[in-house]
């Protein structure tokens, strides 16, 4: 009986106490950057100062690398956090690509960054994170990209990971970054009002 009550004493004491707070922080996916009142609320309580922030995709139509949905920005949107460029490329994109072309990709994806950055007067960390759900037959190219990227731009480069490829980690590979979203962060995706 003792033990009872102990066990239901010490459920009580660690359910009651005070719950860890977790570093957190948004993406912002949409193509016009654009803060309403409740978005800015909700930004300015977050515990991370940084804000993740899609910039364009890149797909590859007829050979060419294409960016699309490039960001725009309303004149009221302003953050004081600081802005990490995010770009979504497709798999395709790295299907059948040259050396050459992995260069002139990275080149052109840090020349884009760099020019909406600066158009927009946006304050950006060191970093540009990549978002692509390679494969195994893309690995070797979209590493090669990662480590050109970081080459041409100079800055740190981060990106995510699916769940498979985390899962399946000796046959995707272990991307060449510095840090890696699953390590770090949980994506939480949303389509609607929270």
């Amino acid at each position: 009986m003792k033990i009872i009550k102990f066990l239901v004493i010490l459920i009580l004491l660690v359910s009651c106490s005070e719950r860890e707070k977790h570093p957190y922080t948004f993406y912002y996916w949409k193509t016009k950057l654009s803060l309403d009142n409740e978005e800015k609320k909700a930004l300015d309580k977050t515990t991370v100062p940084i804000l993740y922030t899609r910039f364009f995709d890149i797909n590859k139509v007829n050979g060419r690398f294409q960016p699309l949905a490039v960001i725009t920005k309303d004149e009221s949107f302003e953050t004081d956090k600081q802005i990490v460029p995010t770009v979504f490329i497709t798999n395709q994109t790295f299907v059948n690509i040259s050396g050459e072309e992995i260069h002139f990709l990275a080149e052109s994806i840090h020349h884009l960054i760099d020019k909406k950055s600066k158009e927009y007067k946006l304050k950006t960390n060191h970093e540009i994170q990549i978002d692509c759900d390679w494969t195994a037959g893309t690995r070797d190219d979209y590493f090669a990209f990662l480590k050109e990227l970081h080459k041409i731009s100079g800055k740190d480069i981060d990106c995510t990971l699916r769940l498979h490829q985390v899962k399946d980690k000796a046959i995707m590979g272990i991307p060449p970054v510095k840090k890696s979203i699953p390590d770090v962060l949980l994506h939480l995706f949303s389509f609607g009002n929270i």
